[in-house]
């Protein structure tokens, strides 16, 4: 399959509510069952949907028998925990309806692609609600291929992680660098609203093995799931060092690790600076990923 995406056809996405969007997959298609059922993209603090299609569309191109659904964040996140949880509780239903569709045929598994903090934030409240779900079904986990491609996350840093996600938006340098107090004072609200370091319980998240309660990967040492880190070494956001010690940590908890380290793009352009590279990396991790699952069977 050529990884040639310039010419993706821009995907058509069915708007569930502000926050979530979903692409579904053409039923006159045949099912490819090396292709995930489920790929869910988490998107970048404030990121526009035209600039997320542009990561929608090869992943719709590779895997036409997917459904994609696309996560964004903006300020609304900082209201409650309530409001935070309602914005994704689509997400879970739709996971638990693929899970049912396709429990005779045997469900193809998700590839959960994080960009950044924002898609990081969200991934928090999905996990929570995943959770919630769970415990109140009677239903068993399902065992399936899971992958992970981290893009520009994780970081350790809250209050930095959070002041750069949000000033990178800002392209006015005067507007931006007057906006830092206010953003100081907006984190410490997020801090507190949210009962915790949330970069910590990103970063401590990604090393959990039960991302999506009740859904347990597949094919690996204590379910730990694959994962590709793709990263810049000049990326102002999310700094190098905090992504390499992340790696050095995965490593040593057993998890399965691919890296593809970028010498000079900036934060989440690498998909853009070099489309081939980061896409084939995706494609690799999600082949190991099924290639693990069928070989355990």
């Amino acid at each position: 399959m050529s990884l040639t995406f310039s010419n993706a056809p821009s995907p058509k996405l069915e708007r569930i509510n502000s926050n979530v969007f979903v692409s579904v997959h053409d039923s006159g298609l045949r099912v490819d069952r090396q292709s995930p059922s489920v790929i869910i993209l988490f998107a970048w603090f404030n990121a526009n949907i035209s600039q997320a299609k542009k990561y929608i569309a090869p992943l719709k191109a590779v895997y036409p028998t997917a459904t994609v659904i696309l996560v964004t964040l903006d300020l609304s996140w900082a209201y409650s925990e309530a409001r935070r949880e309602e914005t994704v509780e689509p997400v879970a239903e739709i996971l638990e309806r693929a899970r049912d569709a396709e429990s005779n045929a045997g469900f193809r598994g998700i590839l959960l692609h994080i960009l950044s903090n924002g898609g990081g934030m969200q991934l928090i409240m999905l996990s929570k609600v995943m959770a919630r779900r769970f415990r109140a079904s009677c239903v068993q986990p399902v065992s399936c291929p899971i992958a992970l491609v981290l893009d520009s996350v994780p970081d350790d840093n809250d209050r930095r992680s959070l002041v750069s996600a949000f000033t990178e938006q800002v392209r006015n340098p005067v507007l931006r660098h007057s906006s830092i107090p206010f953003l100081h004072l907006l984190c410490s609200y997020i801090h507190f609203s949210h009962n915790g370091h949330v970069q910590l319980e990103v970063y401590r998240l990604l090393h959990s093995s039960d991302i999506l309660p009740g859904f347990v990967c597949r094919g690996t040492r204590n379910s730990a799931i694959p994962r590709l880190y793709v990263y810049s070494k000049i990326d102002q956001v999310i700094p190098a060092t905090s992504v390499e010690r992340h790696i050095q940590e995965a490593r040593m908890l057993g998890i399965p690790v691919r890296t593809e380290p970028f010498e000079d793009t900036p934060h989440v352009m690498h998909a853009k600076a070099d489309p081939g590279r980061y896409w084939r990396a995706v494609v690799e991790l999600w082949k190991d990923a099924a290639h693990r699952a069928s070989a355990k069977l």
